[in-house]
């Protein structure tokens, strides 16, 4: 099986929603990157997960916050679990030119 990637977020410089995916991946990694152009910086990012893409039906599966600077930065978590749909939620993000980037990755 091939791996594949979606970005669920790329460069997200704001507070708000990205745009909802709907994978048919079996296993997944979340990863969260982010940089600033200028000193620290920090951001919080929730992976959100529904079965129904309506409004205000959306859970957390998990959060993953960066502290950022100069260099990149990353984390991630893996998931089997399974639901319709996904999409990266910024909760927070601090720091001069601060951006993050969310991609899933599945087989």
């Amino acid at each position: 099986m091939a791996i594949e990637n979606i970005f669920l977020l790329e460069n997200a410089t704001a507070v708000a929603a990205g745009a909802t995916h709907s994978p048919n991946f079996k296993s997944k990694t979340f990863q969260l990157s982010g940089s600033t152009t200028d000193g620290t910086g920090a951001a919080e990012v929730d992976v959100e997960i529904s079965n129904s893409a309506i409004a205000g039906t959306w859970g957390k599966l998990g959060t993953i916050t960066l502290v950022l600077g100069t260099t990149i930065t990353s984390d991630s978590f893996p998931s089997d679990a399974a639901y319709a749909h996904y999409r990266g939620n910024v909760k927070s993000i601090s720091g001069t030119g601060a951006k993050v980037t969310l991609s899933m990755r599945g087989v």
